[in-house]
């Protein structure tokens, strides 16, 4: 048995009617293929692995921004930072500076159940994370306090998303008494 290049020196009526040219050419790039099927099959394997893959540092939450009224949803932005034996300092490196990132606990939020609960029984107030209770059912959406492991991925479009878990900051209220009693 041999392996043999086959080498197109007139037309033959081949592959309707390509001339030797374009059957050379053809030759050629099968020879390329499979002299590089090693590297090109590495390399597909590498953008599969990069599209699926997330990598996760720690920020700080700076402002979230309401998704509604009532929708126990929020967007958060912030910054990436690092921990220091006194407390966390920020990279200053605005590459992983971040908008709109989601917390997982929210995203089924809706009025009601809010991370599995009923929040009308008992009344509760509930902010976006790192909030402060200001009153009359108030939080602080500025300034936020709050350190998160924020992973980042890939949509199919190619833009990144940065999301965390972590849970809402509630406020209980007291339920009015009923009733008379001593």
């Amino acid at each position: 048995m041999s392996n043999q290049r086959p080498i197109f020196n007139e037309n033959a009526g081949l592959f309707g009617k390509a001339n030797r040219v374009v059957m050379n050419g053809i030759m050629d790039t099968v020879d390329t293929v499979n002299q590089y099927h090693a590297g090109l099959v590495a390399a597909q394997q590498l953008l599969l692995e990069q599209r699926q893959s997330l990598r996760h540092f720690l920020a700080k939450l700076d402002t979230a921004t309401s998704l509604g009224a009532g929708s126990y949803r929020w967007t958060y932005t912030g910054k990436p930072a690092v921990i220091t034996l006194v407390g966390a300092e920020f990279v200053n490196d605005t590459a992983d500076n971040f908008t709109e990132a989601i917390n997982l606990r929210e995203f089924f939020n809706g009025s009601n159940p809010v991370d599995g609960m009923n929040p009308t029984a008992p009344q509760v107030s509930i902010g976006a994370v790192g909030s402060s209770y200001v009153g009359s059912n108030v939080w602080s959406t500025t300034d936020l306090e709050a350190l998160v492991i924020m992973y980042v991925t890939t949509k199919k479009n190619g833009d990144s998303v940065y999301f965390f878990d972590r849970p809402n900051p509630t406020r209980c209220f007291e339920p009015a008494f009923e009733g008379g009693g001593e």
